[in-house]
């Protein structure tokens, strides 16, 4: 296999790796909250790290695969997917960093607490929205129509 196949497979795999994770930590968040109490706060703690991880392996493989695959295809780097899947990458993972700090105040909330806390619109909004631009991403670069 060549390396554009290559780096075409690693970084669609990274992308379908980021979203699948990020909708796995999303459905141990939602029932950790169910829990309520000091064990939630402890899940969401865990969750948290989770996604701190999976954020910065992100954050430090995806762009550098996607110039590197940019740079060995004859693609014009003023392609609307090339311009628009950059351009979203820095919105997504902003509200990615907003939910991994929202998703903290919660467990202290919860740990405080005691009981169980409302999970805010906000936090469900921001999640659904920074999952659904992860998810605009990914079609972007498996698709890649010039």
């Amino acid at each position: 296999m060549d390396s554009v196949q290559t780096l075409n497979l690693a970084l669609i795999g990274g992308t379908a790796l980021l979203l699948v994770a990020a909708l796995g930590l999303a459905w141990l968040a939602w029932r950790a909250v169910k829990l309520g109490g000091e064990q939630a706060a402890k899940r969401l703690r865990q969750i948290g790290w989770g996604g701190w991880a999976l954020a910065l392996l992100s954050i430090l493989s995806l762009p550098v695969s996607a110039w590197w695959l940019a740079h060995l295809q004859p693609w014009p780097l003023d392609a609307l997917w090339l311009l628009g899947s950059a351009l979203l990458y820095i919105p997504a993972f902003i509200g990615w960093l907003l939910l991994a700090g929202r998703l903290q105040r919660l467990a202290a909330a919860l740990q405080a607490g005691g009981e169980q806390v409302a999970v805010p619109r906000a936090l469900t909004l921001l999640a659904v929205l920074t999952l659904g631009l992860f998810a605009v991403l990914l079609l972007l670069v498996s698709v890649k129509p010039l």
